[in-house]
């Protein structure tokens, strides 16, 4: 989206598309987990009602909000969930899901893109080297969590 709003639409600033981004992911990725954990139903309520009322507050004008911090808080709970899906697995070791190696993968990207956005604030101190050194090893784990997500549906296909 937002290389399309940048190249297509030629827009100059696409920063709004980012709080759409938090709650997007927060909602899909704690619905897939209080799916598969079988909790109650009402928590898609409490999730949902707390990603739209995110939503809300960040389009106030006159509030001012720091995205980052709520990066880490949406992700801790994600941290919280696929921990608690991984225990369950090892617990239940009577069959390994196809799955789990994704949530061992979103578990670990999570838990380290927590460390990143703490060190956010200074990055700024950090010579240009010690910079790129860290957005290479969040683009690694990425690229680990997207190749796990390809190759398990890929054997799942066959």
């Amino acid at each position: 989206m937002s290389l399309f709003f940048a190249y297509v639409i030629e827009l100059q600033d696409t920063s709004f598309i980012y709080p759409y981004y938090i709650a997007g992911e927060f909602l899909l990725l704690t619905s897939l987990f209080i799916k598969k954990l079988d909790l109650p139903k009402y928590l898609f309520g409490i999730t949902s009602f707390v990603a739209l009322l995110f939503l809300i507050i960040s389009n106030i004008p006159n509030i001012a909000f720091n995205f980052d911090e709520v990066k880490v808080g949406s992700n801790i709970i994600i941290i919280c969930l696929a921990g608690f899906t991984l225990i369950q697995r090892i617990q239940s070791s009577k069959n390994v899901s196809r799955f789990t190696l994704i949530d061992a993968c979103i578990f670990f990207y999570y838990s380290v893109s927590v460390f990143v956005f703490i060190i956010f604030q200074q990055l700024q101190n950090l010579s240009e080297n010690n910079f790129y050194m860290v957005l290479g090893v969040n683009t690694v784990l990425s690229s680990i969590l997207y190749s796990s997500f390809i190759y398990t549906f890929l054997k799942l296909k066959k």
